[in-house]
């Protein structure tokens, strides 16, 4: 989809497995895309073969790697000095509905990684309906067990919340991140934790005004630290998933003043 998006641009594709680039291969020729090369890849292994890149987009990724920390590194390492990395990555507060019905599914199994058995159990238990990230309108059989696979038989998982995330991109070498949206319940938000701050997109945001009914609590939101107000935005918009920039320091003075990116950095140093 960003390839056919952005057509001047060219893209560097890569997985561990064969036959998801299979399958990326034919959706690229399906759509006659000619910018984008397929390579097999691990991110947790060296990947500087792979050159240096304006943006690096890691989407559902590093919460199913043996080391999150590592596939980081590899990644930030390919940026270039003025780069910037996207990364989605599942949420603790708004998942634990899942992960409730994953260690259910997992017992029932026995412990076991047989995804046959694990499939059935899921329909079984009816667990077969989904939250953001896993609702999509599925005809195909085969497609929909592989969102139920995603959904509750991965073996590696871990899951965020915004502390967590900003302790991971700590060692990442980047100088600043900020939240750039939030999933949650079958909804997308961009984030901010600003009160009646403006937003240009035609999107919702993350508006903390919803719970600061009263003077009080709206003086007492706004003298909090930022990382304070975030774990706010957490308790109370309780995100599956969040999507996450981090870049070098000079990319904030490309930023108009007063960016939601911008208000909504951290220093990661």
């Amino acid at each position: 989809e960003a390839a056919r998006s952005m057509p001047g641009t060219e893209f560097v594709a890569i997985d561990m497995t064969e036959t998801s680039l299979q399958t990326a291969r034919s959706l690229a020729a399906t759509h006659s895309l000619t910018n984008v090369t397929f390579h097999n890849a691990n991110i947790l292994e060296d990947i500087s073969f792979l050159g240096t890149f304006d943006v690096v987009l890691c989407m559902g990724v590093l919460h199913h790697l043996s080391h999150p920390e590592a596939g980081l590194r590899n990644l930030t390492k390919r940026l270039s000095e003025s780069g910037l990395l996207f990364l989605y990555l599942y949420g603790e507060i708004g998942g634990r509905e899942r992960m409730r019905r994953k260690t259910i599914v997992s017992l029932l199994n026995g412990g076991s990684e047989n995804f046959e058995r694990g499939l059935q159990l899921i329909t079984a238990l009816k667990f077969d309906t989904f939250e953001y990230g896993w609702s999509l309108p599925v005809a195909d059989a085969q497609l929909r067990d592989g969102l139920l696979v995603d959904a509750y038989l991965h073996v590696n998982e871990k899951l965020y919340t915004s502390d967590s995330i900003f302790e991971l991109l700590t060692g990442s070498e980047l100088e600043r991140a900020a939240l750039y949206g939030v999933t949650t319940g079958q909804c997308g938000y961009l984030y901010d934790t600003e009160v009646n701050g403006a937003c240009s997109l035609r999107i919702p945001r993350t508006e903390p005004s919803a719970w600061l009914s009263t003077p009080l609590l709206k003086e007492s939101f706004a003298k909090l630290p930022l990382r304070e107000r975030m774990q706010l935005i957490d308790l109370w918009f309780e995100p599956n998933g969040y999507t996450v920039v981090a870049w070098q320091n000079q990319i904030l003075d490309k930023l108009p003043g007063g960016a939601r990116l911008s208000r909504n950095a951290v220093s990661l140093s």
